[in-house]
């Protein structure tokens, strides 16, 4: 089985392909004695399934095995100190969707540099680099926050659709309304409302209804709560990190901080306006919450760039291997048209993941 790993201040490793039987994420350097409630990490992986009609009909039930790490006691588990390893199974596997790929490489798609560079890894449904995988970091990144919450209250990381079709939400900038954001935070899992203003999502939604292409578009995030004086300079800053995790994700081509995507060298001229224990306020947080690759203690913000699925549900051109030409593909199966709701436990799973490898080195679970 192929695997990947983040070796930071502790260590995440992937294994396994989303066409094979099952696959595993492990993570060290999580305290003993917290306490786990499952429920929550459920409500994560639930929000990454597909649940509308722009998603795959294919039904993902997120079955795991807790393998090591956590012991079960009474209606919640703790960690026993040791790696956490958990088991996904992938019990809806249909190999035959991707015979064509045998021949022929989707434009856009892994597949060229994957069977290049991995000779003997089957690409079936993305192999190793399927989305398929981001399962395990949505269940790692959900246990991680709730460690992260026993050190720092309230702290939470919340992402919504910016953009898409043309479609502009409002945003961290635009609506200047803390109430706002807490609405959107607490109704997260009440309701499949994915952008602030309801209105405007909606619109998105009755448009997606007469789209017949693939699609992508931006997410902005937001953590709440977090410390100042996380990350550091030059090469070790905290934009670096947090966007290591990002990229990691599939189909992620951007990441912008703060407010540099609507850049207007007059308006974004930034304002102190107080200090606040050990945290800085500003008049706009135009940079996004961090300043000389360092956290200040403000709201950190940030705009994420998703691409198209690469995988279209009609016919194109592309070179045939065995005919030794360009020649007509077309794909079946049960693929997304946009994955731009589901990536967003995605994104905040590996923003958590980001900010604890920060948190570790800044010893606050000693």
């Amino acid at each position: 089985m192929m695997k990947s790993s983040f070796n930071g201040n502790y260590q995440i490793t992937l294994t396994g392909q989303s066409h094979e039987p099952y696959f595993t994420i492990e993570v060290n350097h999580i305290p003993s004695n917290i306490k786990i409630d499952l429920n929550i990490i459920n409500q994560e992986l639930n929000k990454r399934k597909p649940r509308t009609t722009f998603n795959t009909k294919r039904i993902e039930h997120n079955n795991y095995e807790i393998i090591s790490g956590l012991i079960k006691n009474d209606d919640y588990y703790l960690t026993d100190g040791n790696i956490i390893k958990i088991k996904f199974i992938n019990n809806n596997i249909k190999v035959k969707d991707y015979d064509l790929i045998k021949e022929f490489d989707r434009p856009g798609h892994v597949d060229y540099v994957g069977r290049k560079k991995y000779q003997d890894h089957q690409l079936n449904g993305g192999g190793h680099f399927s989305g398929r995988l981001t399962t395990g970091l949505v269940f790692i990144g959900a246990l991680i926050k709730q460690v992260i919450l026993t050190k720092i209250n309230d702290f939470n990381v919340i992402t919504h659709i910016s953009k898409c079709l043309e479609i502009i939400d409002d945003n961290y900038y635009s609506i200047n309304n803390k109430e706002i954001i807490k609405e959107y935070e607490n109704n997260y899992y009440l309701n499949d409302i994915l952008m602030f203003n309801k209105d405007k999502y909606k619109k998105l939604l009755n448009k997606i209804k007469d789209i017949d292409y693939n699609f992508g578009g931006q997410l902005e995030t937001i953590i709440i709560n977090v410390p100042s004086l996380l990350g550091d300079t030059w090469f070790n800053s905290l934009e670096a990190k947090i966007a290591q995790f990002i990229y990691a994700i599939p189909a992620i081509k951007g990441i912008v901080f703060g407010d540099y995507l609507n850049f207007n060298e007059k308006d974004n001229y930034e304002q102190i306006i107080g200090y606040q224990e050990d945290k800085l306020i500003t008049k706009n947080n135009y940079n996004g919450g961090i300043n000389g690759g360092i956290s200040n203690g403000e709201d950190i913000v940030f705009t994420t760039i998703l691409k198209p699925i690469a995988t279209l549900n009609k016919e194109i051109q592309s070179y045939n291997y065995k005919q030794k030409k360009m020649a007509p593909l077309l794909i079946k199966g049960r693929h997304d048209q946009s994955i731009i709701n589901r990536i967003i436990p995605i994104i905040n799973a590996c923003t958590v993941l980001a900010i604890y490898d920060e948190l570790i080195k800044e010893k606050y679970f000693q």
